[in-house]
This record gives structure tokens, sequence and C-alpha cells, in this order.
């Protein structure tokens, strides 16, 4: 298996940037209520295609005959290490159910909230746990190792990672 991945390319130039530069003297405020020109925007796109075209995201993925022998063992390390990563880079955290998270991090155990829209002191608690979970159970699976009495922790772990697969972002 080979992968090669680069990073998100980033050329977008806002038609509001090129005009705070050219009307420096004016605040960011007014630069914002000041209509972009269809000429600008037109530009703006077309340098963003042409750049995008030039240097195209790396994505290259290549799978061999001998990748499929074990699915489950060569997905648990790929699995792993980017969750790993997740883990330790923590710029945000998914929403968690409280029936999947020990009582001692339920929400209900946290001090009450100020408004609906506050997060409770257990909010990122509960991420952190899930992710655990999910991490021990990749570890295991990509060691091709099971051992007696952490069938139902794994179990748990990939039941977790379904649930909150769509969370899985930075």
């Amino acid at each position: 298996m080979k992968i090669l991945k680069s990073n998100y390319r980033n050329f977008w130039l806002s038609p509001h940037t090129i005009l705070e530069r050219v009307l420096f003297w004016k605040t960011e405020d007014e630069i914002y209520e000041i209509e972009v020109p269809a000429w600008l925007e037109n530009i703006c796109q077309g340098l963003y295609k042409v750049l995008n075209t030039l240097f195209p995201r790396i994505n290259y993925i290549k799978i061999d005959d001998f990748d499929t022998w074990s699915a489950d063992i060569t997905m648990a390390s790929v699995i792993h290490p980017i969750l790993v990563e997740l883990r330790k880079v923590h710029n945000s955290s998914g929403i968690v159910d409280n029936e999947d998270v020990p009582d001692r991090i339920k929400s209900m155990n946290a001090p009450r909230v100020e408004t609906e829209y506050d997060i409770d002191d257990f909010y990122h608690d509960r991420w952190q746990y899930v992710l655990d979970e999910m991490i021990f159970t990749f570890d295991v699976l990509k060691s091709d190792e099971y051992f007696d009495g952490i069938d139902g922790r794994v179990q748990n772990g990939l039941r977790l990672f379904a649930k909150y697969f769509r969370s899985l972002w930075d």
C-alpha cells in the first residue's frame, strides 16, 4: 500500500483582500460595505482555477493485492495513527451522547451552564474518552492479537467509531 497526500491547497484570493490593499486608507468595515465589481470576482475565481490546475492537491492511494488479505488489519494500521494524531492536535471536539460515556463525565454530572449555547465542563472529556476507546480498539486490531476479556471493549470502540465517524475532523 502506498498513500501520498499533500496538504490542502489554499489559493483563494478574496476580492475584499485586493480592495483592502488598493483602498488602504479605508477601514475594514468600509471595505466590506463596498459591492465587489463582477470583473474583480471573475479575476479571483479564474486565478483560483488556474492555480488549482497547475498545483493540484496530491491524493494518491495504491492498494496492492496483499493489502486485502487481512483488510481489517491493513485499515486498522492506517486508522490508528490518524486517531492518535487527532487526539494529540485536539483543536475541536465532537458532540458525544451521554449514553456512550461513563457516569463521571456525563453532562448531567457537570456544573450547570449559563446558557444553552455554552458547553459543560466535561464536553471535551467526553470526546477524549471516545477517541481513547477508538485508539485502543484500532491498536488491538492492527496487532492482530485478540486477548480474552477485551473483545467487548473492542466491539464498543468499533461501535463508537461508526457512530462518530463524521465527527473525526480537526
